[in-house]
This record gives C-alpha cells, structure tokens and sequence, in this order.
C-alpha cells in the first residue's frame, strides 16, 4: 500500500482516507434464531455456518473481525454451574473447521453451596474477535461456524438468545 501525501488546504475524500487508512467492509450480518438457546441441567448448543466469503470479497484484507451479541439469562445452584458461552471456527473454503476461538465462557455463575437456586441478572454479552486470516484463507476464501452453549443449574432454564453477529474484514 502506498500513503497518499496530503498538502496543506487539500481537500480530502473518503477514498483519500481509505486507501491510506483501510476501511472496513461489512460481509455478513446474522439477526436469526439458529444459535439461541434455552437449556437446563444439561449443556446444550447450536451450530450456525456463516456464508463463505471469496478470496475476491477479501479484497486485500489481514483480519476478519466477528462481533456477537448475546441477551443472558443464567441460573445456578448449589451443586452445579450455569453459563452461556461460545466456539468460533474458520476454515479456508475446501478444508476443515478448525478452532480459532474454543468455547469460552461468556456469562458464568459459579456454586453457591448455600443450597438456594440463583439467577443472574440478565446481561447484554458483547464480545469481539479477531481473526487473523491463514495464508490459504486469504487465496481460497474463508467461512466461519459459530457454536453457542447454555447450561443451568437447575430446572430453571438458563436463556442465551443472539441479538446480532456482525462479520467484518479489516484492511
């Protein structure tokens, strides 16, 4: 990339400061319900696998940054843990999933021992990752999966409803 020299008094466009400064280009934004979850005693998760974006739609981008959104319920009890929490996946287009972030916890509530059920108060989660993109990645295209986890502690169900993923690339 070459910087664009500015003298004093020029006028500058939006191009000027994007091709000195890159851009941001938004590839995908995902307001369905396929990841939300509602789950008791027992872990559940749901997968959703993100359109691939080409090598073209690349561009000359380094990173593709992904933003989630999560509205969490959590409950507890004295016994075991209750979270929300998320896997992100990349693979270049024609290979394999691999992890780019494993399952992190998102919204987590510990036991209490005090032999009361507890919710947490519900929480807007808003989570950011950066992925940097691999060499194949960049020449043959990218696609993400993202998985989505609840778990309660008791019968009460712990919720994790998606308000939003936003998929964008960094240049």
């Amino acid at each position: 990339m070459t910087l664009k020299e500015f003298t004093s008094g020029e006028r500058l466009t939006a191009q000027d400061l994007n091709d000195n400064f890159g851009g941001v280009k938004v590839h995908e934004v995902y307001t369905g319900i396929d990841l939300d979850l509602s789950a008791n005693t027992s872990e559940s998760s749901a997968s959703y696998e993100f359109t691939s974006i080409t090598s073209e739609e690349l561009g000359g981008a380094s990173y593709i940054k992904i933003d989630y959104k999560l509205d969490s319920s959590v409950w507890q009890d004295e016994n075991v843990n209750g979270y929300t929490a998320l896997k992100i996946e990349s693979k270049d287009i024609g290979g394999a999933y691999s992890d780019t972030l494993s399952k992190t916890f998102l919204h987590y509530m510990s036991t209490t021992n005090t032999g009361t059920a507890r919710k947490n108060n519900r929480n807007l989660v808003s989570f950011s990752w950066l992925h940097v993109l691999t060499n194949d990645e960049k020449l043959n295209g990218v696609q993400f999966q993202l998985t989505s986890y609840a778990k309660a502690g008791t019968s009460n169900n712990t919720i994790g409803t998606v308000k939003q993923v936003v998929l964008s690339g960094a240049y």
